[in-house]
């Protein structure tokens, strides 16, 4: 009795040990996980610009109160800071606080 084998005998050994490659995933899966992907993407990267945007608000006019709560809205929600930005009409106004234009311009023409 021989406990080494031949060079037939291994190969059947090894092709019974291990099952043929096969792909399961089906191309309507994978392009289901890469939508999924692309999406959450967009969703984190809406949420960092979300909360970067809220912290520049700071510079702008508009109440603090309404500042405070767009800094929350965009650490808690994320992306849906965008909606408050968007339908809030006294949060970060284009104007500078009125500190910057307290003293009126003064004319310097000839």
């Amino acid at each position: 009795m021989s406990l080494l084998l031949d060079e037939k005998e291994y190969f059947q050994v090894t092709q019974q040990q291990q099952p043929p490659p096969t792909s399961n995933q089906s191309p309507l899966l994978s392009s289901f996980a890469i939508m999924i992907f692309i999406i959450l993407l967009i969703y984190v990267i809406s949420g960092i610009l979300a909360f970067i945007m809220s912290l520049v608000c700071f510079a702008y006019g508009g109440s603090i109160n309404d500042k405070a709560l767009g800094l929350l809205l965009a650490f808690v929600t994320g992306p849906f800071y965008w909606l408050y930005f968007i339908y809030n009409s006294e949060y970060c106004t284009r104007t500078p606080p009125p500190v910057y234009y307290s003293q009126p311009p003064q004319d310097y023409s000839p």
